[in-house]
Protein backbone atom coordinates (compact mmCIF):
# COMPACT_ATOMS: atom_id res chain seq x y z
CA UNK A 1 0.00 0.00 0.00
CA UNK A 2 2.87 2.22 0.98
CA UNK A 3 4.58 2.36 -2.84
CA UNK A 4 1.03 2.04 -4.21
CA UNK A 5 0.61 5.39 -2.42
CA UNK A 6 4.14 7.11 -3.55
CA UNK A 7 3.47 6.63 -7.17
CA UNK A 8 -0.67 7.40 -7.30
CA UNK A 9 -0.63 10.88 -8.83
CA UNK A 10 -4.43 11.74 -7.95
CA UNK A 11 -5.84 13.60 -5.38
CA UNK A 12 -8.76 11.18 -5.31
CA UNK A 13 -6.58 7.77 -5.20
CA UNK A 14 -4.50 9.34 -3.08
CA UNK A 15 -7.28 9.85 -0.35
CA UNK A 16 -8.93 7.18 -1.01
CA UNK A 17 -6.17 4.97 -0.01
CA UNK A 18 -5.69 7.14 2.68
CA UNK A 19 -9.40 6.17 3.91
CA UNK A 20 -8.46 1.79 3.55
CA UNK A 21 -5.58 2.32 5.18
CA UNK A 22 -7.26 3.83 8.01
CA UNK A 23 -10.09 1.37 8.10
CA UNK A 24 -7.20 -1.50 7.94
CA UNK A 25 -5.56 0.06 11.18
CA UNK A 26 -8.56 0.77 13.00
CA UNK A 27 -9.31 -3.53 12.12
CA UNK A 28 -6.27 -3.99 13.58
CA UNK A 29 -7.09 -2.15 16.69
CA UNK A 30 -9.73 -4.10 17.10
CA UNK A 31 -8.54 -7.47 16.87
CA UNK A 32 -5.60 -6.52 19.14
CA UNK A 33 -5.76 -8.24 22.68
CA UNK A 34 -2.45 -7.04 23.58
CA UNK A 35 -2.67 -3.15 25.27
CA UNK A 36 0.45 -2.34 24.38
CA UNK A 37 -0.13 -3.61 20.88
CA UNK A 38 -3.24 -1.15 20.71
CA UNK A 39 -1.60 1.60 21.99
CA UNK A 40 0.96 1.31 19.54
CA UNK A 41 -1.73 0.84 16.43
CA UNK A 42 -3.71 4.15 17.58
CA UNK A 43 -0.57 5.98 18.27
CA UNK A 44 0.56 5.35 14.54
CA UNK A 45 -2.97 5.92 13.03
CA UNK A 46 -2.96 9.41 15.17
CA UNK A 47 -0.14 10.11 13.73
CA UNK A 48 -0.93 9.02 10.17
CA UNK A 49 -4.26 11.15 9.84
CA UNK A 50 -2.56 13.87 10.98
CA UNK A 51 0.19 14.64 8.34
CA UNK A 52 -2.35 13.28 6.20
CA UNK A 53 -4.93 15.75 6.74
CA UNK A 54 -2.39 18.79 7.22
CA UNK A 55 -0.88 17.59 3.69
CA UNK A 56 -3.83 18.30 2.04
CA UNK A 57 -3.68 14.49 1.39
CA UNK A 58 -6.76 13.44 2.91
CA UNK A 59 -8.79 15.98 3.24
CA UNK A 60 -11.41 14.16 5.64
CA UNK A 61 -8.58 13.21 7.54
CA UNK A 62 -9.17 15.77 10.82
CA UNK A 63 -12.92 14.38 10.53
CA UNK A 64 -11.86 10.81 10.81
CA UNK A 65 -9.26 11.98 13.54
CA UNK A 66 -12.05 13.33 15.94
CA UNK A 67 -13.81 10.25 15.03
CA UNK A 68 -10.64 8.03 16.31
CA UNK A 69 -10.11 10.08 19.25
CA UNK A 70 -13.37 9.38 20.13
CA UNK A 71 -13.57 5.76 19.73
CA UNK A 72 -10.36 4.10 20.87
CA UNK A 73 -8.94 6.51 23.60
CA UNK A 74 -11.92 7.04 26.28
CA UNK A 75 -10.35 4.53 28.30
CA UNK A 76 -7.12 6.04 28.67
CA UNK A 77 -6.52 9.42 30.27
CA UNK A 78 -3.00 9.68 28.34
CA UNK A 79 -4.12 8.40 24.99
CA UNK A 80 -7.25 10.27 24.91
CA UNK A 81 -4.67 13.36 25.61
CA UNK A 82 -2.49 12.81 22.94
CA UNK A 83 -5.24 12.21 20.37
CA UNK A 84 -7.05 15.47 21.29
CA UNK A 85 -4.02 17.49 20.90
CA UNK A 86 -3.33 16.20 17.41
CA UNK A 87 -6.75 16.58 16.13
CA UNK A 88 -6.45 20.42 17.79
CA UNK A 89 -2.99 21.07 16.26
CA UNK A 90 -4.33 19.00 12.77
CA UNK A 91 -7.65 21.61 12.46
CA UNK A 92 -5.67 24.39 13.21
CA UNK A 93 -3.71 23.70 10.34
CA UNK A 94 -6.58 22.59 7.55
CA UNK A 95 -8.25 25.84 8.89
CA UNK A 96 -5.81 28.08 7.52
CA UNK A 97 -6.91 28.06 3.73
CA UNK A 98 -5.80 31.52 1.55
CA UNK A 99 -9.85 32.51 2.17
CA UNK A 100 -9.47 32.00 5.89
CA UNK A 101 -10.20 34.45 8.75
CA UNK A 102 -6.67 33.81 10.27
CA UNK A 103 -8.13 36.30 13.69
CA UNK A 104 -11.20 33.78 13.49
CA UNK A 105 -8.96 30.81 13.28
CA UNK A 106 -6.77 32.13 15.62
CA UNK A 107 -9.95 32.57 18.22
CA UNK A 108 -11.15 29.42 17.12
CA UNK A 109 -7.48 27.89 18.21
CA UNK A 110 -6.79 29.64 21.31
CA UNK A 111 -10.29 28.71 22.76
CA UNK A 112 -9.61 25.05 22.04
CA UNK A 113 -6.66 24.83 23.78
CA UNK A 114 -7.90 26.57 26.79
CA UNK A 115 -10.62 23.99 27.09
CA UNK A 116 -8.28 21.19 26.26
CA UNK A 117 -5.78 22.64 29.18
CA UNK A 118 -9.09 22.18 31.33
CA UNK A 119 -9.37 19.03 30.49
CA UNK A 120 -5.97 17.37 30.91
CA UNK A 121 -4.37 19.96 33.24
CA UNK A 122 -1.42 17.22 34.30
CA UNK A 123 -0.90 15.91 30.79
CA UNK A 124 2.65 16.29 28.72
CA UNK A 125 0.61 17.52 26.02
CA UNK A 126 -0.93 20.20 28.77
CA UNK A 127 2.49 21.60 28.72
CA UNK A 128 2.60 21.79 25.14
CA UNK A 129 -0.62 23.72 24.92
CA UNK A 130 -0.13 26.39 27.54
CA UNK A 131 3.16 26.94 25.86
CA UNK A 132 1.13 27.92 22.33
CA UNK A 133 -0.90 29.91 24.85
CA UNK A 134 1.91 32.07 26.66
CA UNK A 135 3.33 32.35 23.19
CA UNK A 136 -0.27 33.97 22.14
CA UNK A 137 -0.19 36.71 24.83
CA UNK A 138 3.16 37.52 23.37
CA UNK A 139 2.35 38.59 20.52
CA UNK A 140 -0.38 40.60 22.13
CA UNK A 141 1.92 42.08 23.76
CA UNK A 142 0.57 40.53 27.25
CA UNK A 143 3.70 39.66 28.77
CA UNK A 144 2.66 39.42 32.35
CA UNK A 145 -0.26 37.23 31.16
CA UNK A 146 2.39 35.13 29.17
CA UNK A 147 4.72 35.16 32.36
CA UNK A 148 1.62 33.80 34.24
CA UNK A 149 1.01 30.69 31.89
CA UNK A 150 5.02 30.37 31.53
CA UNK A 151 5.44 29.55 35.42
CA UNK A 152 2.46 27.24 35.40
CA UNK A 153 4.78 24.98 32.82
CA UNK A 154 7.77 25.46 35.24
CA UNK A 155 6.22 24.65 38.54
CA UNK A 156 3.87 22.10 37.03
CA UNK A 157 6.35 20.13 34.55
CA UNK A 158 9.80 20.79 36.29
CA UNK A 159 12.42 19.32 34.36
CA UNK A 160 10.61 18.29 31.17
CA UNK A 161 11.90 19.63 28.16
CA UNK A 162 8.47 21.71 28.16
CA UNK A 163 9.21 23.19 31.23
CA UNK A 164 12.88 24.07 30.68
CA UNK A 165 12.06 25.89 27.70
CA UNK A 166 9.52 27.73 29.80
CA UNK A 167 12.03 28.59 32.43
CA UNK A 168 13.92 30.31 29.36
CA UNK A 169 10.93 32.28 28.65
CA UNK A 170 10.55 33.50 32.10
CA UNK A 171 14.19 34.55 32.08
CA UNK A 172 13.55 35.84 28.52
CA UNK A 173 10.73 38.18 29.68
CA UNK A 174 12.51 39.41 32.76
CA UNK A 175 15.43 40.18 31.07
CA UNK A 176 15.11 43.64 30.64
CA UNK A 177 18.34 45.73 32.53
CA UNK A 178 20.36 42.56 32.64
CA UNK A 179 22.53 40.48 30.95
CA UNK A 180 21.60 37.78 29.11
CA UNK A 181 23.65 34.59 28.69
CA UNK A 182 22.94 33.21 25.21
CA UNK A 183 24.76 29.89 23.70
CA UNK A 184 24.64 27.26 21.39
CA UNK A 185 25.95 25.58 17.87
CA UNK A 186 25.30 26.85 14.77
CA UNK A 187 22.52 25.19 12.43
CA UNK A 188 24.84 25.36 9.16
CA UNK A 189 28.36 24.67 9.96
CA UNK A 190 28.72 23.39 13.97
CA UNK A 191 30.28 26.08 15.10
CA UNK A 192 30.14 27.09 18.99
CA UNK A 193 27.92 30.67 19.14
CA UNK A 194 27.76 32.90 22.30
CA UNK A 195 26.34 35.95 22.57
CA UNK A 196 29.43 37.29 25.54
CA UNK A 197 31.62 37.25 22.44
CA UNK A 198 29.30 40.54 21.25
CA UNK A 199 29.49 42.33 24.35
CA UNK A 200 29.99 45.71 24.07
CA UNK A 201 28.18 45.77 20.36
CA UNK A 202 24.53 47.06 19.94
CA UNK A 203 22.28 43.55 19.45
CA UNK A 204 18.73 42.51 18.77
CA UNK A 205 17.29 39.88 19.72
CA UNK A 206 14.66 38.40 17.40
CA UNK A 207 12.00 35.64 19.18
CA UNK A 208 10.12 34.01 15.76
CA UNK A 209 8.69 30.90 14.82
CA UNK A 210 7.68 29.18 11.14
CA UNK A 211 3.96 29.33 11.90
CA UNK A 212 4.19 33.49 12.65
CA UNK A 213 3.90 35.57 9.35
CA UNK A 214 4.67 38.90 11.00
CA UNK A 215 7.83 37.43 12.35
CA UNK A 216 9.04 36.42 8.88
CA UNK A 217 8.00 39.94 7.54
CA UNK A 218 10.15 41.04 10.29
CA UNK A 219 12.90 39.15 8.98
CA UNK A 220 13.16 40.82 6.02
CA UNK A 221 12.92 44.70 7.74
CA UNK A 222 15.71 43.01 10.38
CA UNK A 223 17.57 42.66 7.15
CA UNK A 224 17.74 45.48 6.11
CA UNK A 225 18.25 47.58 9.55
CA UNK A 226 21.14 45.36 9.97
CA UNK A 227 22.82 46.46 6.32
CA UNK A 228 22.26 49.63 7.47
CA UNK A 229 23.68 49.76 10.67
CA UNK A 230 26.34 47.31 9.91
CA UNK A 231 29.51 49.61 10.17
CA UNK A 232 28.27 50.30 13.79
CA UNK A 233 28.85 46.40 14.50
CA UNK A 234 24.92 46.07 14.90
CA UNK A 235 24.34 41.74 15.22
CA UNK A 236 20.74 40.44 14.60
CA UNK A 237 20.17 37.34 16.56
CA UNK A 238 17.08 35.37 15.86
CA UNK A 239 15.66 33.13 18.37
CA UNK A 240 13.07 30.60 16.89
CA UNK A 241 10.65 29.66 19.56
CA UNK A 242 8.96 26.54 16.90
CA UNK A 243 8.29 23.09 19.12
CA UNK A 244 11.02 21.17 16.88
CA UNK A 245 14.43 22.05 15.85
CA UNK A 246 13.65 20.80 12.33
CA UNK A 247 10.41 22.71 11.60
CA UNK A 248 13.23 26.05 11.70
CA UNK A 249 15.98 24.41 9.96
CA UNK A 250 13.30 23.48 7.15
CA UNK A 251 12.70 26.88 6.78
CA UNK A 252 15.60 28.90 7.34
CA UNK A 253 16.87 26.36 4.31
CA UNK A 254 14.22 27.04 2.10
CA UNK A 255 13.43 30.65 2.70
CA UNK A 256 16.97 32.24 2.88
CA UNK A 257 15.63 34.73 5.22
CA UNK A 258 18.63 34.27 7.82
CA UNK A 259 21.62 33.92 5.21
CA UNK A 260 23.47 36.95 7.17
CA UNK A 261 21.55 36.92 10.47
CA UNK A 262 22.50 34.11 13.66
CA UNK A 263 19.46 32.00 14.42
CA UNK A 264 18.90 30.14 17.25
CA UNK A 265 16.07 27.91 18.94
CA UNK A 266 15.34 28.61 22.13
CA UNK A 267 15.84 26.36 25.13
CA UNK A 268 16.22 27.48 29.02
CA UNK A 269 19.01 25.90 31.03
CA UNK A 270 20.87 23.79 27.90
CA UNK A 271 22.65 25.13 24.93
CA UNK A 272 20.79 26.33 22.41
CA UNK A 273 21.10 25.55 18.73
CA UNK A 274 22.02 28.00 16.49
CA UNK A 275 22.59 29.25 12.72
CA UNK A 276 25.75 31.89 11.81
Amino acid sequence: MISKLSKSEKETEIAKLHEQRAETVEQLIEASGNPQDRKTWIIQLVDTLSIAAQTGAYPDGAKRLRQVAKKFTSEDKGLRSYADYQAIGTEYVVRQTPKADFAKVQEWYLEALNGFVDRYPDTPEAAQAWLQLALSKEFEDKEKDALKFYKKVVSSFRNSPEGLKAAGAVRRLESIGKPIALEGTSLNNGKPFSLSAHRGKPIVLHYWATWCEPCKQDMKLLRQLQARYQRAGLQIVGVNVDQTREQAVSFLKESKLFTDIAACQHAPTRQLDMRR
